[in-house]
């Protein structure tokens, strides 16, 4: 997400760019950036999902940019004609202020000249390293040999695609005897993956970034035909909303039932859901914020428990608890997201119940709220949380999403953020093939942010889930 324009921003530099944004609704289908064309606006994705494509094969989207990404850096830095044409998916809202009026507001103060252009550079450098890894250089590829590279992994990925090969012609032959010693083979290849990837690839590797990058897109041509055929990897890879965690892609998570391509690409999500520990650790997390938001409704002894969940997802922790009180008014729910689909669909599950649940729904930046461009009126909340949102964002908008907690807490109120570990296995598979890169942060990183924030204190629990891949850090308002 490209969020940090606001984020690593001054506030007065922040409050003159809303202050000079205007506002725009967009149609479905309508094009923001013609290919070929000058760009000459910046723009802010609010609301809606926009594809990236070329003429000449518009069916064919190279990206998607959802709420929160900046759209024109390229247009602003090089001035140079655009190389594709952006398109809005579905009907949206942007932000967007022109390139005459950022020119000469960097002509006239030299502290916003520095601070926008290195926020902009690093959201350019960003896009460039993730770009990288689909153009292997020709003079590497002569240089090494990459079979000797990826040493053991060769013949773990060929041991996977002949065992999908011979899954298929089992599925089209008929014979759904042998799917059983099919699936855990192919589970036990999966896994051989992953494990030798993170060992190759991962954190603790020797290898630098460039390297991984050249041996992670070797990996990813090899698996990608493959992994398109599932629900849960094909989603976290095209991103259909924009970012790889979307609140469908979450639901299915949590449903834990295959879907995909046909009979072999439901049995490759089957395998995906069994064995993958970031999947399995999304699907324990649910069980664990249920009972933290339980806590609070048994701490409000016989009162009301008023929660907030952000960045809310399919929420479906919440609808959890409500199923176990028989008063339901004992629990009151602020949801806020910034995806109208999101809360659209937990607004369609909160319909079906025979009782009205008190939830609240909020469609709302969270960047926006941390910076203080748009508020919600709430009372004092006695917990807020948020399951897998700051694994997206950098330490500068998880300290201003901690302030905003901060504020909006009761005294003795609790803020619980939740994020990936780097002991997770999987991380180097999510990061080459997946493109789903998160930031991992240890029990220390979340102990320093909430130091760093108006807390002022450790964390006053850490809690993991089973996979104890998935941390929850809790802070409490003093």
């Amino acid at each position: 997400m490209d969020s940090s324009l606001f984020l690593r921003m001054s506030t007065i530099n922040v409050e003159w760019l809303f202050d000079n944004m205007k506002e725009i609704q967009i149609s479905e289908g309508e094009s923001i950036i013609d290919e070929g064309s000058q760009t000459d606006c910046l723009m802010f994705v609010e609301e809606g999902v926009f594809a990236l494509n070329y003429s000449i094969a518009s069916e064919i989207e190279i990206s998607k940019l959802g709420p929160g990404s900046v759209i024109g850096v390229e247009g602003f830095l090089t001035r140079k004609k655009s190389d594709f044409n952006v398109i809005a998916s579905e009907p949206g809202k942007i932000l967007v202020i022109p390139f005459s009026l950022l020119d000469k507001h960097l002509e006239d103060s030299d502290q916003f000249a520095a601070n926008f252009h290195e926020t902009l550079c690093r959201i350019f450098s960003k896009r460039l390293r993730r770009y990288k890894a689909n153009s292997v250089k020709s003079d590497i590829k002569e240089i090494i040999d990459s079979r000797q590279m990826l040493g053991p992994l060769t013949g773990m990925m060929e041991s996977f695609k002949n065992n999908i090969f011979k899954a298929n012609e089992a599925i089209n032959s008929k014979k759904p005897e042998q799917m059983q010693a099919f699936e855990e083979a192919l589970t036990k290849d999966y896994k051989d993956v992953y494990l030798e990837m993170d060992r190759i690839l991962g954190d603790k590797s020797e290898l630098n970034e460039d390297m991984k990058l050249q041996i992670g897109g070797m990996i990813q041509k090899e698996l990608l035909p493959y992994i398109l055929l599932t629900n849960i990897f094909n989603r976290s890879y095209t991103k259909p909303r924009g970012y790889a965690g979307d609140f469908l892609t979450i639901a299915h998570m949590y449903d834990n039932v295959p879907r995909g391509t046909g009979e072999l690409g439901m049995l490759l999500d089957k395998v995906s859901l069994k064995e993958s520990p970031a999947l399995i650790a999304v699907q324990n997390r649910r069980k664990l914020l249920a009972r933290e938001i339980k806590k609070t409704i048994d701490n409000a002894n016989g009162g009301v428990a008023y929660i907030t969940s952000m960045a809310c997802g399919p929420a479906q922790e919440i609808f959890d608890v409500y199923d176990q009180l028989e008063n339901k008014g004992l629990l009151n729910t602020q949801l806020v997201d910034i995806d109208l689909e999101a809360l659209a669909f937990v607004s369609s599950k909160k319909e079906k119940y025979k009782h009205t649940l008190p939830m609240t729904f909020h469609h709302q930046n969270l960047v926006f709220l941390s910076v203080g461009r748009t508020k919600i009126n709430i009372r004092p909340q006695q917990l807020m949380y948020s399951i897998g949102l700051i694994d997206y964002f950098e330490d500068d908008f998880v300290l201003r999403l901690m302030n905003y907690c901060y504020d909006q807490l009761a005294e003795g109120g609790r803020i619980i953020l939740g994020n990936f570990h780097p002991d997770n296995k999987s991380k180097a598979f999510q990061d080459h093939v997946l493109d789903w890169k998160l930031l991992h942060r240890t029990e220390e990183d979340m102990d320093q942010l909430y130091q760093k924030s108006k807390f002022k204190s450790k964390s006053t629990n850490i809690w993991f889930e089973e996979q104890r891949i998935n941390l929850f850090a809790e802070c409490i308002k003093t």
